[in-house]
């Protein structure tokens, strides 16, 4: 599964460079799998991706279609923490004292 999970990342990274050739500064930071999948339907995924790609002036439907495909049969993945609110992926205070902690 978490084989799956990567090769999707990959493919979805590459398929954005090639949608954003030459535009790479419109490109969307992230693509969040877990974010997709916690979307009720797959029509909201698909609203969701579209939204995402709005500065792209390449065509993108097929990627939307290919993704939402790679999406099906991918769960959500437990224990993944969201970044934090200020986005500089710090810690968690209880994460923090666990990496600090004396052997």
């Amino acid at each position: 599964e978490l084989q799956r999970r990567l090769d999707v990342e990959k493919w979805i990274d590459g398929r954005l460079e090639e949608l954003y050739r030459g535009r790479e500064a419109d490109m969307p930071d992230e693509v969040n799998i877990d974010e997709l999948l916690e979307l009720e339907s797959e029509e909201d995924r698909s609203r969701k991706i579209q939204g995402l790609l709005k500065s792209c002036r390449n065509p993108t439907e097929d990627f939307v279609q290919e993704l939402l495909g790679k999406l099906r049969g991918l769960h959500k993945q437990p224990g993944l923490r969201p970044p934090s609110p200020s986005g500089d992926r710090s810690l968690s205070p209880l994460q923090d004292r666990a990496r600090t902690a004396p052997p």
